[in-house]
C-alpha cells in the first residue's frame, strides 16, 4: 500500500479567485486543476506557494500543470526523480523546457523558492518547469 501518495486539493479561495486558470494539460477536456496527488509532504509547500502566488497578484501567471507523480529516472541520468516518490511537480511547460532559459517570471518562481521549493531554473542544466523539495536531485545551481 502507499502511504505517502495523497491527494492535495486546491483551497477554495484559490480555485475560486478570477485569476485562478491552471489547466491539467493531460485532461483531454482541459478543465482547471482541483487536486493534485503527490507526497503528502508536499501540501504544505503546495500551501504556502499558491498564497503567495495569490498576495503577489500572480495567480494568473499559473498555466499549465505537468504532473507530480511519475516513477522515473532524472531525464539523461539514471538516477530517481523527485518525481519517483511524488516530492517534485511541473508547472508552465510552455518555454520552460530542459536545458533551455527559463521564460517564467523570478518573481513567480521566487514564490515557490520562498515556500521552501527548490527551482529547476538555477541548476546548470536548467530545468525551469521543475520544483522539488526533495534535496536528493537537486544539483548545484549556479
Amino acid at each position: 500500500k502507499n502511504e505517502f501518495l495523497k491527494a492535495y486539493v486546491i483551497p477554495d479561495d484559490i480555485k475560486n479567485d478570477t485569476d485562478y486558470s491552471w489547466i491539467n494539460t493531460y485532461d483531454p477536456k482541459k478543465r482547471k486543476v482541483s487536486r493534485i496527488w503527490c507526497n503528502k509532504d508536499m501540501h504544505s509547500y503546495l500551501d504556502k506557494s499558491l498564497k503567495n502566488l495569490k498576495k503577489n497578484k500572480l495567480l494568473s501567471e499559473l498555466k499549465e500543470f505537468g504532473g507530480a507523480h511519475a516513477i522515473r529516472a532524472t531525464r539523461g541520468t539514471t538516477n530517481w526523480s523527485a518525481h519517483s516518490w511524488a516530492l517534485a511537480i511541473d508547472i508552465n511547460m510552455t518555454g520552460n523546457g530542459l536545458g533551455k532559459k527559463p521564460a517564467m517570471s523570478e518573481a513567480f518562481a521566487k514564490c515557490f523558492t520562498d515556500a521552501g521549493f527548490g527551482w529547476g531554473g538555477k541548476y546548470s542544466r536548467k530545468d525551469g518547469m521543475h520544483f522539488t523539495i526533495a534535496g536528493f536531485d537537486m544539483p548545484k545551481s549556479k
